[in-house]
């Protein structure tokens, strides 16, 4: 994976810091919302209908992209944060002429070499979140839920995004509809072939929900910045919502730029809490 934080090319800054800090216990709190109304049919047909079709017109069209690596240099950059290359595929970080953190195969120092081996390994992940009370999907388990996809860093939601597969859309607006997706991890399908309808619910999900995000990333030890991908039934409940993977080489441009709604600085927030890192 090309990683050059200063050109074009397209790498996947990850995040997490090599802190390997004890971190507080992680609680949920799911029984602060009255769950008295039955859950919606289909939770996906209901978040177009309500989210996304109405604001069709506002969908973001294909244009010319930075890279990840790219946003995260230039986060880098206006911290006044110097990017030095050490051998291939390795940076490290310096402010003040002081070394601070570093980038290596994609993955900052905001990423331990134990949460590394934690992600690893889906069993592993799924023992640290069930640990600390945080429901999970069972290997395997078929979804039937809005997906949604966060990214965290430090101990805050910087952005949460609901992901509407192309089908999904169709058959929710009766019939095919062209829609170019700016999403790096489309790149596969080819020009016009979206894997996925990234729409920003930042602002929309509750407290609960962004809670959720946040626990799953502190339940990994060592670990201060990756995504989070979960399964909902509402963008304001917990009930039956599910933690389905915790990514730390989750991509960042989604983020700054999906498909509806305004973009996050996820690279900011990362630049950001490196430097707090180091000042610890």
């Amino acid at each position: 994976m090309p990683t050059e934080l200063t050109s074009d090319t397209g790498s996947h800054p990850g995040h997490a810091p090599g802190d390997e800090t004890e971190q507080e216990p992680v609680t949920q709190d799911a029984g602060a919302e009255a769950e008295d109304q039955p859950l919606p049919e289909n939770a996906v047909e209901r978040f177009i209908a309500e989210h996304v079709q109405p604001r069709r017109h506002e969908f973001r069209s294909a244009e010319q992209l930075p890279s990840a690596a790219q946003l995260l240099g230039t986060a880098l950059a206006r911290r006044r944060i110097e990017v030095k290359k050490i051998v291939e595929g390795r940076w490290a970080f310096y402010f003040a002429g002081t070394v601070i953190g570093g980038l290596s195969h994609g993955l900052t120092t905001l990423v331990s070499a134990h949460a590394r081996r934690v992600l690893g390994d889906a069993e592993a992940l799924r023992g640290h979140l069930k640990l600390m009370d945080i429901p999970c999907a069972e290997e395997g388990a078929e979804l039937s839920g809005l997906q949604l996809r966060g990214f965290v860093v430090g101990r805050e939601l910087v952005s949460m995004l609901a992901l509407i597969p192309p089908y999904e859309y169709d058959d929710a607006v009766g019939g095919p509809e062209a829609v170019r997706l700016l999403d790096s991890t489309a790149a596969d399908s080819g020009a016009g072939q979206p894997q996925v309808i990234a729409v920003d619910v930042t602002e929309l999900v509750s407290e609960y929900i962004s809670s959720l995000a946040v626990d799953a990333v502190r339940a990994v030890p060592g670990l201060f910045a990756a995504g989070v991908d979960l399964e909902v039934f509402s963008l304001e409940s917990l009930r039956s919502a599910v933690v389905l993977d915790v990514d730390e080489n989750a991509d960042l441009l989604p983020h700054h730029v999906p498909t509806l709604g305004p973009g996050r600085d996820v690279a900011d927030a990362i630049a950001e809490q490196i430097l707090i890192s180091a000042a610890l």
